[in-house]
């Protein structure tokens, strides 16, 4: 299967300081990069002095635009390999939302297996995240500690921000090893896909790039970020017509640091 690889030098940069373990790529050449935080919290890798991280003096009217272009090469009869595969990631999502949705609901979770759950991390599963399964074999060490994470983390009940800084809090280990961004974010807007975006790296690649990644001041935590980045891309969303699992999608195609690469799973 076709895959891809990530060369931007920013994100190059921070997966060379830790195990690529924390984030997945969207389909088999899309994608939301894999590996970069593993048991660091994601507030210390990406807190900044209220800057954005892009640097991208494109304004939001030109990033909507670009946005709009993109989305309209999408096509399962473009003559483009990449536009080809981008349509087939967002055609699978009712599918793919159908058989897992469930699998993550509380009851569900009580009798998951460590089969069941790395089923999910694979692409020709899950559709869309192509790296999500590297660190299976970490996450499903302690099933026991594996569901009770899984159980905070679609707790309606509470706000989003207070379930994650649980599972990965700003200071402390994580509560399950492995159990990074890219799969927390991913299995959130499974279960609630128009609710939850996916924050990986290129997700926050693409914001960067098209100066859409917000601001945030110095210390905050993996909760804090991800409120804030999800209610842009909510923004982004509205203003294109389009929901959270086709926009994940774009933020690949609009990468331009992408190169065909190694099969993947």
């Amino acid at each position: 299967m076709l895959g891809v690889f990530l060369v931007d030098s920013h994100l190059a940069a921070v997966e060379a300081s830790a195990p690529a373990a924390d984030d997945g790529g969207v389909g088999r050449a899309v994608g939301s990069g894999a590996g970069p935080l593993a048991d660091r919290s994601a507030a210390d890798t990406f807190e900044q002095d209220g800057v954005n991280a892009g640097g991208c003096k494109m304004n939001r009217e030109q990033a909507i635009g670009q946005l709009r272009s993109i989305l309209g090469q999408v096509d399962p009869r473009s003559p483009n390999e990449f536009c080809r595969i981008a349509a087939e990631v967002r055609d699978a999502k009712d599918e793919v939302i159908s058989r897992y949705a469930p699998m993550f609901s509380p009851e569900r979770i009580k009798r998951m297996t460590a089969e069941g759950f790395k089923g999910f991390l694979l692409f020709r599963n899950n559709r869309h995240w192509d790296s999500l399964h590297r660190q299976g074999g970490r996450m499903t060490e302690d099933m026991g500690r594996l569901r009770k994470a899984l159980k905070i983390l679609v707790d309606e009940s509470k706000p989003v921000r207070k379930r994650l800084d649980q599972l990965r809090p700003r200071r402390g280990e994580p509560m399950v090893s492995g159990l990074g961004r890219a799969v927390i974010t991913a299995i959130l807007q499974i279960v609630h896909t128009d609710k939850y975006a996916v924050w990986n790296s290129i997700s926050q690649a693409g914001m960067e790039n098209l100066g859409l990644w917000p601001v945030m001041p110095r210390g905050a935590s993996f909760g804090e970020w991800y409120e804030k980045m999800n209610a842009v891309v909510h923004e982004v969303a509205e203003e294109l017509g389009i929901d959270l699992w086709t926009l994940d999608m774009l933020w690949w195609r609009e990468n331009p640091h992408i190169l065909k690469g190694a099969d993947i799973e």
